[in-house]
């Protein structure tokens, strides 16, 4: 699933973990060759993810699902915050409509 600048991929996991959601996100190296760079779009991701995980973890419980995730930036620019948290809630929603419980 995309909504640019991210990338959503997922499987359904059987694991033993307490969390419903187990998530990599990804910054790749060929499009922030700089390592500042890098870092920075990562810690905006991370942090947008940190602020609205247990959105995902309420409808993963609610579905009775566990999933591997990751989230992945497609595009090399840098995007503000409040953007990437937008991104992060639109990419819940459409997550949602895909399993019928939107």
């Amino acid at each position: 699933m995309a909504v640019p600048p991210l990338r959503m991929l997922w499987l359904p996991a059987v694991t033993d973990a307490s969390y419903p959601v187990q998530i990599l996100l990804a910054a790749p190296r060929s499009l922030f060759p700089a390592a500042p760079a890098r870092n920075r779009a990562r810690r905006r991701l991370r942090e947008a993810w940190r602020l609205h995980k247990q959105e995902w973890y309420d409808f993963c419980r609610e579905q009775k699902l566990q999933l591997a995730a990751a989230l992945v930036y497609t595009r090399p620019e840098e995007f503000p915050f409040p953007e990437l948290e937008e991104k992060i809630i639109l990419t819940l929603k459409r997550f949602k409509e895909a399993y019928g419980a939107g």
